[in-house]
């Protein structure tokens, strides 16, 4: 009588640990993924800070700025087409988001600021393929690297047509 009490507690204890183990670890891992993303915002605007102060060159501001565009087109494409992008929403209070953010829900936001990024690429083409052209030409770093850009460039393009208002 005593086993099988034993191990049904033991089945119900290791069945609990891994609910609550994978509970916080997608909770933790959702907000290490959003903090992961601000370090290289900093350092890009600490670059946009001293190109300011600078005063030099304020076309580099502005490159640095379209530069953000892009990126940001390029990852709502990729987050709305990763499989696992239903893990940040919850389709019955999107402003919440799923249980284990403990947040505000940024994929509550999401289609509204793609909309955004894709009307402002809509009316102001990306000058980065020009720019990388002319200060990284594809020749100096291999057909990778050109083969990136250039999916990278039909990204932008999809999201355009996409998002952007007709």
């Amino acid at each position: 009588m005593k086993r099988p009490i034993l191990a049904v507690s033991l089945v119900l204890a290791a069945a609990l640990f891994f609910v609550v183990g994978l509970w916080i670890g997608i909770r933790e891992g959702a907000q290490l993924t959003i903090l992961a993303e601000k370090p290289p915002q900093g350092v890009i605007a600490l670059r946009v800070i001293e190109l300011s102060q600078e005063g030099a060159r304020p076309d580099q501001i502005r490159t640095v700025l379209e530069m953000w565009v892009d990126q940001g087109l390029v990852g709502a494409y990729k987050y709305f087409n990763s499989p696992a992008h239903f893990l940040f929403e919850s389709p019955n209070l999107p402003d919440v988001g799923p249980p284990w953010q403990a947040y505000h829900s940024v994929a509550a936001h999401m289609e509204e600021w793609t909309a955004k990024l894709a009307n402002y690429r809509k009316e102001h083409p990306s000058p980065m393929p020009a720019w990388r052209d002319e200060f990284l030409p594809d020749e100096h770093f291999g057909e990778q690297i050109a083969a990136r850009r250039r999916e990278e460039d039909r990204i932008l393009k999809l999201m355009v047509e996409r998002y952007a208002k007709k």
